[in-house]
């Protein structure tokens, strides 16, 4: 499997810094795992 060529675009989230993806992303992880209101 050649993963190179998802990497390459020009959206928003391929030109977003990687500090900025890395904070968005722990963000989201922390709300994913103390959300209560899920049903699983």
């Amino acid at each position: 499997m050649h993963l190179e060529e998802f990497s390459e675009g020009s959206s928003f989230l391929h030109r977003a810094d990687p500090r900025l993806k890395i904070f968005v992303f722990s963000i989201f992880s922390v709300l994913c795992a103390t959300a209560t209101g899920l049903k699983t």
